[in-house]
C-alpha cells in the first residue's frame, strides 16, 4: 500500500506521513497547486480592485473561482472514484498551468479585461473541482492506517498553509512587476505541481460504476451522506463555517485600503498572516493522537473561528490586524483540518472521492456566493460590518447546531465520528 520509510526522511511525528515516498510527491504537488491558487486569487483580487474599485466585482471574481465546486459531486467526485486519481490530478495541474500562463501573458501586455480575468478564474476553478477530490481521495491510500490522520491533516496544511506561500509570491510580484507577475508565479507553481505528480507510482481509484449515470452516482453519495446524522451535521457545519467566517477574499482589499490605509503590500501581508497561522495550526493538529484531545481542539477552534474575524474587523491598526489575521488562519485551518480528518478517516475508500467533492461543494461553493454578497455589503457599509456580523452569526449557528444535534455533539466530546445510519437506511453502501 504505502512505501516503507527511508532513512533520510523526516522522523518528527508531526511529519510522519512524509516518510512514505508516494505521499511526499503527492503532498509536494498539493502544496504547489495551493500556492498557485492563492497567488492567483490575491493577484486577481488586487487587479480587479485596482481596475474598478469595486468589492462587488472582486467578489464576482472569487465567485467564479469557487462556484465550480458546486458541480464537484457531479464531475470531480465520480471521476475520482472511477479513474486513476494520480493521472487525473496531474492532468488538472497541467490544465491550470496553461490557463494561468495565458492570463499572465495577457495581463503583461495590458490585454486582460476584467471579464476575461473572471472567465479564466472560472475555468481554473473548474479544473480544481476535479483536482481536489482526486488528491484528497488518493492521500489515504498512500500511507498505513496508523498515519492516516497525520496524512489528512498534512493535506489540509498543504491546502490552507499555502495562504502563506501563495500571497508571499504575490507580495513580491505585485509592487514590482504587477498582477501579471503574481499570475506568472501561479502558473509556475501549477507546472511544478504537475511534474511532482509524475513521481507518484501508486494507482488508486474507487469503484463508481462506469455504466451508471453520473447523476445516479451523485444521488447514491447524497443518500450515504444524509442517512448518517454525524456526517450530515458535520457537512452542514462546514458550510456555515466557510460561508460565514472564511469568505473574506472580496472584503480584504477594501479592508486593507480603507480601514488600514494600506496598499498591495498590506493586502498581501494580511493574507500571509492568515497563512502563517494556518501552517502553525496544521503542525499542532498533525501531532494530535488522542481522540478526545482532537474533539477538545475542534471545540476551541470552532469558537475561535468566529471570534478572530470579529477582532480583525474592529481594529484600525495594522500592528493589531496582522496578529489577528494569524489568529484567523490558525483557528479556521485547525477547525477545517479536524473536520476533514474526521470525515475522510471515517468513510470507506469506495466513496472517498465523492465525499471529498461533497465537502468541497458545501465549503467552496458556499464561499463563492458568500464572497459576492460580502463584497456588495462592503461596498455600501464597509468591511468592518462584514467581519463582525458574519462572526456573530456563525457563533450563533454553532451554538444552535450543538444544542440540537446529539450526533454532532458526540464528535466534539469523543473526537470520533459515528457512521451509524438512521432508520431503514442502514444498508446503504455506495458502489
Amino acid at each position: 500500500m504505502a512505501d516503507q520509510a527511508n532513512d533520510d526522511t523526516p522522523k518528527v511525528a508531526v511529519l510522519a506521513s512524509l516518510r512514505h515516498r508516494d505521499f511526499r510527491f503527492l503532498w509536494t504537488g498539493a502544496v504547489m497547486s495551493s500556492m498557485s491558487r492563492w497567488s492567483m486569487l490575491v493577484g486577481q483580487g488586487w487587479y480587479i480592485h485596482a481596475e474598478t474599485g469595486s468589492a462587488t466585482l472582486v467578489g464576482l471574481g472569487t465567485l467564479a473561482a469557487f462556484v465550480p465546486f458546486l458541480a464537484g459531486p457531479l464531475l470531480g467526485g465520480p471521476m475520482a472514484d472511477r479513474y486513476d486519481r494520480r493521472k487525473l490530478a496531474a492532468a488538472t495541474f497541467a490544465t491550470n498551468f496553461v490557463l494561468i500562463a495565458l492570463l499572465a501573458v495577457l495581463a503583461a501586455f495590458g490585454l486582460a479585461a476584467v471579464w476575461l480575468v473572471i472567465t479564466l478564474a472560472f475555468l481554473t476553478g473548474l479544473a480544481r473541482s476535479v483536482e481536489n477530490p482526486s488528491i484528497q481521495a488518493l492521500a489515504p491510500t498512500l500511507v498505513p492506517k496508523s498515519d492516516l490522520l497525520n496524512a489528512i491533516v498534512l493535506m489540509g496544511m498543504a491546502r490552507h498553509g499555502a495562504r502563506l506561500g501563495g500571497p508571499a509570491l504575490a507580495a513580491v510580484m505585485l509592487p514590482t512587476v504587477g498582477p501579471s507577475g503574481a499570475f506568472a508565479a501561479a502558473a509556475v507553481a501549477s507546472g511544478l505541481a504537475a511534474l511532482s505528480m509524475l513521481g507518484v507510482r501508486t494507482t488508486s481509484r474507487g469503484n463508481a460504476e462506469a455504466s451508471r449515470h453520473v447523476i445516479k452516482n451523485f444521488v447514491e453519495a447524497l443518500r450515504f451522506l444524509y442517512a448518517r446524522p454525524a456526517l450530515a451535521l458535520t457537512m452542514g457545519l462546514i458550510a456555515a463555517h466557510c460561508s460565514l467566517t472564511m469568505s473574506y477574499e472580496a472584503v480584504l482589499p477594501v479592508f486593507a485600503a480603507d480601514n488600514l490605509g494600506g496598499g498591495s503590500t498590506t493586502y498581501s501581508t494580511l493574507f500571509m498572516g492568515v497563512g502563517i497561522g494556518a501552517v502553525g495550526a496544521s503542525l499542532l493538529i498533525a501531532n494530535l493522537r488522542h481522540d478526545r484531545t482532537k474533539g477538545k481542539w475542534l471545540f476551541i477552534t470552532g469558537i475561535a473561528s468566529g471570534l478572530a474575524p470579529i477582532g480583525l474587523g474592529l481594529t484600525p491598526l495594522y500592528s493589531l490586524a496582522l496578529p489577528l489575521a494569524i489568529m484567523v488562519g490558525a483557528s479556521q485551518t485547525a477547525f477545517m483540518s479536524l473536520t476533514n480528518a474526521f470525515i475522510m478517516g471515517s468513510v470507506p475508500d469506495s466513496v472517498r472521492g465523492r465525499m471529498s467533492s461533497l465537502s468541497l461543494m458545501h465549503a467552496g461553493g458556499m464561499m463563492g456566493f458568500a464572497n459576492l454578497l460580502n463584497g456588495q455589503i462592503a461596498d455600501h457599509y464597509g468591511a468592518t460590518l462584514v467581519f463582525v456580523i458574519t462572526g456573530i452569526v456563525y457563533l450563533a449557528v454553532l451554538a444552535f447546531m450543538l444544542q440540537l444535534g446529539g450526533a454532532l455533539r458526540a464528535v466534539f466530546t469523543t473526537g470520533t465520528m459515528s457512521l451509524e445510519p438512521r432508520g431503514s437506511s442502514s444498508n446503504l453502501t455506495p458502489k
